[in-house]
Order: structure tokens, then C-alpha cells, then sequence
């Protein structure tokens, strides 16, 4: 026997997670871990001791053809490539690191027999990749940091595995299995719904009707988190700054540095911390938040009492068929925020009629009301009417708001909230308007990053939000906030002569 194909003899100990997911026999099977607990050395070991137990051809060689999957070219070679390399015993192995990158490992076993691995690293950067993958068969497939690939990748994945070696070597494939290792996404990520409702696709992705479809068995691992936080709930709130304790049962701890997770703790943004680290399931922001001074803590669970005679304020954004309001009143410089009004694909005349005007019948019928309106206050190309004057007309006082500027808007919202109980929204009444000042109302982008993974290092945002349907009710509460900050109106807002302003019209 060759040096090439001698005897392969290395010391491997599994941790306690790694052994369980050794053990499984699923035809899917992932692991979750903070970084450094040694998720992917496991999967490498895992696809070594497949190769080992791959029924031999003929000729007495035990093959097997592993598809290596990443999100990107960049990450697959200097990061995943190298740790393979890294396992691999020298003189067992060569790789090339240009496109297309393989790699191939031989060994030998004390019964005589041979093992060869066939490395096949795939990115997945286009719809060209993706089509590649469905050209290749393989025995196995490994997906690594899988809370990249979209859910399409992973149900090709599957198509392709269970197809190497060809029977004409004298052997069948022995294990055919998908393996993955991930960090936490966030909830609305395929593996969320994997792992909580033991399905890959949400109802209706799939079609398997009059099929005779057997489900396959998938297995999740999640080795201890590295990190805890104590407060989670007051931190994520804003309430309390974090208190984080280190968990003296995370996994590979002697193998990493002592203050490896302090340095990480010291470097990482808290929604890093939370899903990297602490292992926290968690619905976080995809992309740089217009207004991250908002926290949970400026939200009512409880609905907030609409109180009779006070003037009732409208935040509007009038501004195409797609119509947002945010109706508040001021107590005590508290705004208090009652509820939205939004529609879609519908004019600013309809919307008037037939939203904003019978919710101040019915709902508000004691007080006044004042709308404040975006400063560009367009005319109608038909009629030539402005919102403004559409809003006198149906007996509802309107001005315009102080100012249309993005920074300007961002900042009186800002200002308002830092006030002690200066904000506080009825969140059963305000669906679209939590979810967007929380979530998805946010900076459009100029360049970098994708829908579930932002590397901001490579994100350039420009100074105006992203327009969706979040947009119009968030824009409503800007234009509310521009004018309690607003100093050219020094009286109490509540004493604004509301009568003044009002053109009344029966309808």
C-alpha cells in the first residue's frame, strides 16, 4: 500500500451534542451552536465515518461523492475549504481553490479496503449554481451555515442525494443523507418552521396530493448556548442594559480561548448576541431600522382609552392610492396613539369618505379633528384639489405639516419618544404601525446585503426609508410628531382653533 492510501488513524472525541448527532441514522440532520463549539468539525468527522462504513465496490474502494454548499464563493473557500483541509490528514488529500473547486481524499482501512471522498464545493451566488446543482449527483450533501440557503436549495439538495456510486461499481450507496449545521435565524426562516412544526416548507410550498410520499426523518441537535441573558426580556424592551453571564456548560470550551466569547460579547451588535450566542429564536430586522430609538416598551398591550372632548389628531400621508393615517391625542404632552387607518390601491377622496370620516363618527364622535398632512399636499390632476381642502370639505380641520424632510421627521419622532411616557401606541389598534417602527420600516439600501443575512460591513444606506406598505402609517406618526415638536406653534396643540380651519360639507 502506497503512502497515498495508508492506514488512516486520527484522535477525534465528540462533544456530548456532536455524539447524539453521530448516532442519528435521519436522512436530514443539523446542528445548531454558537461559533467555536465545533458544529462543522463534527459534520466533517460524520462524513469520514460515512465513507467508512460505505458498502466497497468490486475493487474493494468504499466511495462516496460529498456536495459542499455555501452561500457564497468567498466564504466557501477561505472559510469552509480550509476547515475541511484542516481535518484532513497530510498526504491524504488534495484540493484546488479556484472554481470549480474539488477535492479528493483517499485512505486506507485495516481490512484491506480503500476509502475515496470526492469533494464537490458548490456557491450558490446564481441561478446558474442552483441549476449546476440539479446537473450532480451525489451520495451526501452538506450545507454549511444552511440559515443562508434559501428553502429552494435545500428540496434540490434532497433530489440529489442517494445517487453515487453507480451500481456498476458493484455497490449501492449506503447512507444518503443531508447534513447542516446553522446559526439561529430569525422566526420567519424556513428552519424555524422545520424544527418547531417538523416540516421543511410552510402548507402549500409542496404539492405531494395523490403522491405516494413517505415523510423523510429529519433530526435537529442545538448544542448550550455560550452565553445567557439574565434579562432578557427588560433588555429587549430597552428597560435595562443587558446582563450577560457565561455558561460554564457550553460545548468545546477547551479548545477555544479563554475569553474568546468576551471578545465576541465586547464586538457584537445585540441581535448577534441574542441569536449567535444565546441561541434565541427571535424575529429581528432585515436591514437598518428608521427608528431604532422605538422599543416594545412604547406599545400597549392594554387598548388605550379614547378620552371624550380632546381633540382628536391625525398623522396623514397622502401621498398616492396607498393612504396611511395614525389617529392620537396629546394628555399632558403624552401622545397617545389610538389607532391606524391604512388602504390599499384606493384615492384620497374615497379614503376620506369612506375610512377616516366614519371612524371619527362612530368612534370619536365627542371631539374635534385636527389632521396634519404631508407638506407636499399635491392637487389632483382631475380636479385640482388638495388633501387638504378634500379634508375641510368632509368637515375634518387640516394643516400641512412643519416639514417634508426625511432627517427632520425621523428627528421629531425621536425627540417625542425620549420624553419620560412621551409615546405610547395601542398595539392591538396599530398592527402595521408596530410591525413597521419595530421591523420593516427601514433605510433603503444602496448596495450590499440580502433579505435574510445583512453583512453591513458591505450595506450602504441611503437617508430616506425603503417604500412599502409599512411606509404610510409610519410617515402618519411623523408628521404627527413634527407638530408637538414643531415651535411655531407655542400654544397647547389641544387649543388649536380647530373651527377656523374647518370648510364643513354635508355628506
Amino acid at each position: 500500500m502506497s503512502d497515498m492510501v495508508r492506514a488512516y488513524t486520527f484522535s477525534y472525541t465528540p462533544q456530548p451534542t456532536l455524539s447524539k448527532f453521530h448516532n442519528s441514522i435521519a436522512t436530514i440532520k443539523a446542528v445548531a451552536g454558537p461559533p467555536g463549539g465545533g458544529k462543522s468539525v463534527g459534520i466533517i468527522m460524520d462524513i469520514v465515518f460515512m465513507a467508512m462504513r460505505q458498502e466497497p465496490g468490486y475493487d474493494n474502494v468504499r466511495r462516496i461523492r460529498v456536495g459542499v454548499i455555501r452561500k457564497t464563493f468567498r466564504r466557501l473557500r477561505s472559510t469552509t475549504l480550509v476547515t475541511i483541509k484542516s481535518w484532513m490528514i497530510p498526504g491524504t488529500s488534495t484540493f484546488t481553490h479556484s472554481a470549480p473547486m474539488t477535492g479528493f481524499t483517499q485512505f486506507g482501512m485495516s481490512d484491506g479496503t480503500r476509502c475515496e471522498i470526492d469533494w464537490q464545493f458548490m456557491a450558490l451566488d446564481t441561478k446558474e449554481d442552483l441549476e449546476n446543482l440539479s446537473s450532480n449527483e451525489f451520495t451526501l450533501i452538506y450545507i454549511n451555515e444552511a440559515n443562508e440557503i434559501d428553502i429552494s436549495v435545500v428540496m434540490r439538495a434532497i433530489e440529489r442525494i442517494d445517487r453515487y456510486p453507480s451500481r456498476i461499481t458493484g455497490a449501492k450507496c449506503t447512507e444518503a443523507v443531508l447534513l447542516m449545521d446553522f446559526n439561529y435565524p430569525d422566526k420567519r426562516h424556513w428552519l424555524y418552521t422545520a424544527i418547531k412544526e417538523g416540516k421543511l416548507a410552510t402548507e402549500g410550498d409542496i404539492d405531494t396530493a395523490g403522491l405516494d410520499v413517505k415523510p423523510m426523518k429529519m433530526e435537529f441537535f442545538v448544542q448550550p448556548p455560550a452565553v445567557f441573558i439574565d434579562n432578557y426580556e427588560a433588555a429587549n424592551s430597552g428597560e435595562e442594559p443587558p446582563q450577560y453571564r457565561l455558561n460554564p456548560n457550553a460545548e468545546n470550551l477547551e479548545n477555544v480561548e479563554p475569553d474568546y466569547y468576551l471578545r465576541q460579547l465586547t464586538f457584537s451588535t445585540w441581535d448577534t448576541v441574542c441569536s449567535r450566542l444565546a441561541l434565541l429564536w427571535r424575529t429581528s430586522t432585515r436591514g437598518k431600522r428608521c427608528h431604532p430609538e422605538i422599543r416594545e416598551h412604547h406599545f400597549s398591550d392594554t387598548p388605550l382609552e379614547y378620552v371624550p372632548g380632546e381633540t382628536i389628531f391625525i398623522g396623514f400621508d397622502t401621498s398616492g392610492i396607498h393612504p396611511g393615517a395614525v389617529l392620537f391625542q396629546l394628555l399632558r404632552n403624552q401622545m397617545r396613539v389610538l389607532m391606524e387607518v391604512y388602504a390599499d390601491a384606493v384615492g384620497t377622496e374615497e379614503f376620506i369618505k369612506d375610512y377616516l370620516k366614519p371612524i371619527l363618527v362612530t368612534r370619536y364622535p365627542q371631539s374635534n379633528a385636527l389632521a396634519i398632512c404631508d407638506p407636499a399636499n399635491a392637487r389632483d390632476q382631475r380636479t385640482a384639489v388638495t388633501p387638504t381642502d378634500l379634508l375641510k370639505e368632509y368637515g375634518i380641520a387640516a394643516i400641512t405639516a412643519p416639514s417634508n424632510g426625511f432627517t427632520v421627521r425621523k428627528n421629531a419622532v425621536a425627540k417625542q419618544a425620549s420624553y419620560h411616557d412621551g409615546l405610547i401606541i395601542d398595539a392591538k389598534n396599530c398592527p402595521l404601525l408596530k410591525e413597521g417602527l419595530l421591523e420593516k420600516y427601514v433605510h433603503a439600501r444602496l448596495r450590499g446585503g440580502d433579505e435574510l443575512n445583512v453583512d453591513e460591513s458591505n450595506v450602504i444606506y441611503l437617508p430616506k426609508h425603503q417604500e412599502n406598505k409599512w411606509t404610510h402609517v409610519c410617515c402618519g406618526l411623523q408628521y404627527g410628531c413634527l407638530f408637538i415638536v414643531s415651535p411655531r406653534n407655542n400654544q397647547n396643540k389641544n387649543d388649536v382653533d380647530i373651527q377656523k380651519l374647518t370648510k364643513r360639507k354635508n355628506i
